[in-house]
């Protein structure tokens, strides 16, 4: 076993081979525009098994393969694959470039509720960055991990696995490594890994995640500000605990049949949003801010006989619940707002179901998402609440709300991070059907009244993306790379400005472009200059604010955003049966520091050796 403090082995590669390898690379078009040195590894990939990594502070690891792999199948250079583990179940793949690292690491954060199926093995291919040069160059190391619990993994039942909960049935540990601790346990152990590949420690950290991952990067700001230079926080879902309750609950409810079948169906869902965009799109058939919208489905109530151009009495009112978003006995919102004016292409399959078809985990991610969380997810206990049963009440949010302080990243207090240079892009679709933008927009000016606005511009920028659906994905994906502007921001210190989407034909990333479009920082808008195509990106110029609207929305939740909100818990006794304490930063950290204090004396005295 080879001990993380001694010299690591010299990696067996004969010179001749490494000069030739950094010859062919420095010829490389890309390595012109590329900065850094290269650094080659000191030990061969095998070698990392015999490392013993499972003293690490705060993350015991276990490397469990260690292979080789040829640069193909959309990897550009060999690298070596490690998988591991921290204990007890955060699971990880690593990619380490083996002839031409340039000191850069990429985590991805995981998205749904994590697990394996859609996390491991990690791929080559971070979120929002297509065609990045250094991802396209192989020149960074790439990381993820399954946000630390094994959940259900059935591909025949993709959407029943990604939106399992049941792992965390008393698994307290397991729900809190899910909702905060894991990317932190991952980075350490990932960096350590490296270190003893590489020789020399990682020199510039950049977290990438949208969704449930975008969640995890602003946790990372907020609870873990040494981890990352860089974050990239795509569609966050903020406000996770509400949006897993009563936003995708709501949606099922207000739309289900008594038979358990869609009311408002998906065979009206093009007719619904034609008749949006043509109330609120602008020149070029987009909706620049669902905000600015007007519009009631009570317009398109069908005069004469039911068909699929129009809504029956019952669908148009469904359609507007699900718009208005989920409310209490009052008329107060327990959600930041429901379905964005935009976004209704999305529904289909997902809130509007084909005729017949059943809401289940398996059909509708809606369902799925709302089914296990209140149950198994909502608190540390079990509470018998599905979207079947959930009640739409002020005393039901504070039941269901008791995690938000561990599960929500709504702390705008990110000195720490912005005092060590770190830098955050935050990018969401305007048209997103499972990330509210508005709860965006409610952090993002709570982020600027806390720390100051001008100070917040110096490290944290806002991209609101129209016509953009969930993570960029169906029915119409979009392409686009922040993480080339976030490491420019980082490195070189070139704030992020105008940025270039590019919408595909279908849900396929892979689809031909149809049009393009820029996009600046918020709270600009991208505003068509009269005289080109509509349809690219060059015509499109920066415009002022969207007149009229407010970055704050009110909801039973907008106490959140705030310091005090935030929770660091621990546990004491067996992992299944552990009893749970969660305190403020300041209480936790105390503890944490005697705690220490008590193992360095240990230590001193010879009683951990």
């Amino acid at each position: 076993m080879i001990s993380l403090l001694s010299g690591p082995a010299r990696r067996p590669r004969s010179l001749l081979a490494v000069v030739f390898a950094s010859a062919l690379w420095l010829l490389h078009p890309l390595a012109q525009a590329m900065s850094g040195s290269v650094t080659l590894p000191v030990m061969s990939c095998a070698d990392l098994m015999k490392v013993d990594f499972s003293r690490l502070e705060d993350a015991p690891t276990k490397i469990n393969s260690a292979l080789e792999t040829p640069a193909g199948n959309g990897i550009p250079t060999a690298q070596c694959v490690v998988s591991g583990y921290v204990a007890p179940e955060l699971q990880f793949n690593v990619r380490l470039p083996m002839d031409n690292w340039t000191g850069r690491l990429v985590m991805q954060g995981c998205g749904g509720y994590c697990g394996n199926l859609i996390s491991l093995p990690v791929s080559y291919s971070p979120s929002a960055a297509t065609n990045c040069p250094r991802i396209l160059s192989g020149e960074l190391a790439v990381a993820g991990h399954n946000g630390g619990h094994v959940g259900q993994m059935n591909p025949n039942r993709f959407l029943a696995s990604i939106s399992d909960g049941m792992w965390a049935l008393n698994n307290p540990d397991g729900l809190i490594d899910f909702y905060y601790r894991s990317n932190h346990k991952a980075t350490v152990a990932v960096k350590a890994i490296m270190r003893a590949f590489y020789g020399r420690p990682v020199q510039f950290s950049y977290f990438d995640g949208c969704s449930s991952g975008g969640r995890a990067g602003l946790h990372v700001a907020q609870r873990y500000p040494e981890d990352y230079e860089g974050i990239l926080a795509g569609a966050p879902t903020i406000d996770n605990t509400a949006t897993n309750t009563f936003s995708h609950s709501w949606n099922v409810r207000v739309n289900r049949a008594p038979n358990g079948t869609s009311i408002l169906t998906s065979d009206k869902i093009p007719a619904l949003a034609k008749a949006v965009l043509a109330a609120c799109a602008d020149e070029s058939g987009m909706i620049q801010d669902p905000r600015a919208c007007r519009f009631n489905a009570n317009s398109l109530i069908c005069n004469g006989a039911d068909n699929a151009s129009c809504l029956t009495p019952a669908q148009a009112r469904a359609a507007n619940r699900i718009h208005q978003g989920p409310v209490d006995e009052n008329g107060r919102l327990l959600a930041p707002g429901g379905m964005p004016y935009g976004s209704e292409l999305a529904w289909a399959g997902s809130i509007a179901l084909a005729p017949g078809v059943v809401y289940s985990q398996d059909t509708s991610s809606e369902f799925a998402f709302s089914y296990d969380f209140p149950n198994y997810m909502a608190r540390f206990h079990e509470t018998g609440i599905t979207n079947a049963n959930i009640r739409f009440t002020s005393q039901e949010f504070r039941y269901l709300d008791a995690l938000h302080g561990i599960n929500d990243p709504t702390n705008p207090d990110l000195t720490a991070f912005a005092a060590r240079g770190g830098k955050l892009i935050m990018w969401q679709g305007w048209a997103d059907p499972g990330t509210s933008p508005f709860g965006t927009l409610n952090y993002f000016n709570a982020v600027r009244n806390y720390m100051g606005w001008d100070a917040a511009s110096h490290f944290m920028t806002l991209y609101m993306l129209p016509g953009v659906y969930h993570c960029a994905g169906g029915p119409v994906a979009a392409t686009l790379d922040m993480l080339t502007p976030l490491m420019n921001w980082v490195e070189d210190q070139t704030a992020p400005a105008a940025q270039v989407i590019s919408y595909r034909t279908t849900g396929d990333a892979t689809s031909p472009v149809t049009r393009t479009r820029k996009v600046f920082p918020y709270p600009s808008t991208s505003v068509y200059n009269g005289r080109g195509n509509v349809n690219q990106a060059s015509s499109y110029v920066q415009g002022p604010p969207t007149p009229g609207v407010s970055d704050v929305l009110h909801w039973a939740g907008l106490f959140h955003y705030t310091p005090n909100q935030q929770l660091w818990c621990k546990t004491e006794g067996r992992a299944r049966s552990a009893s749970v304490q969660c305190v403020p930063l300041a209480d936790f950290t105390r503890d944490q520091e005697r705690q220490r204090s008590e193992r360095e004396r240990a230590r001193a005295s010879g009683g951990d050796s």
